[in-house]
């Protein structure tokens, strides 16, 4: 996944491996972490599949190395971005996806979120038709296991919501303001 979003990023602009790890902290770094240790390992990789190039420049005394898409590694970004695997795939997977749909056409970015949340609505009745069953059998006996299915049902319809708010393209600052004063 972390090779993905890496090309998201070079897909922008050429970048230096510092930038790409800033880039990443503070934009699907909720979802995503990377260290140093293994933003270098997996720049080599995207090289050695000639997904990104490299280039040096000495600045002072120190050597910069600066990082760059290449047709075939847009490619295979593109091709990630608009596959349809994701539908099996965490929200966090998703999520990371979806930070780059700026990217897509609006057509394309709606279709994939509304797959999604189609999806979404077909596992919210899975779970549904889980909690019922634990109704019938006693929720004291099954406390927990049933507190996580409410997490589970919870997790999901806020997923549902921001599937609607988004497709709907509401100002999403105007949202987060009215839920910051609560």
């Amino acid at each position: 996944m972390l090779e993905y979003i890496i090309l998201g990023f070079l897909y922008q602009n050429s970048l230096t491996g510092y930038d790409i790890k800033k880039c990443i902290d503070q934009g699907v770094g909720m979802f995503y972490r990377v260290s140093y240790g293994s933003l270098y390992p997996l720049l080599d990789r995207l090289r050695n599949k000639e997904l990104v190039t490299c280039s040096s420049e000495i600045k002072g005394k120190r050597e910069t190395k600066k990082y760059e898409i290449t047709d075939k590694g847009q490619q295979v970004f593109m091709q990630w971005l608009t596959e349809e695997e994701y539908e099996n795939s965490s929200i966090e997977a998703f999520m990371a996806r979806v930070y780059f749909f700026d990217l897509l056409t609006e057509a394309t970015a709606f279709a994939i979120i509304q797959r999604y949340e189609a999806k979404l609505k077909v596992y919210l009745q899975e779970l549904l038709k889980k909690k019922e069953k634990y109704e019938e059998a006693g929720r004291q006996r099954y406390y927990y296991k049933v507190s996580t299915l409410y997490f589970g049902i919870c997790k999901i319809q806020s997923i549902l919501d921001w599937c609607s708010v988004t497709k709907q393209k509401e100002d999403l600052n105007t949202l987060m303001k009215v839920e910051r004063e609560d």
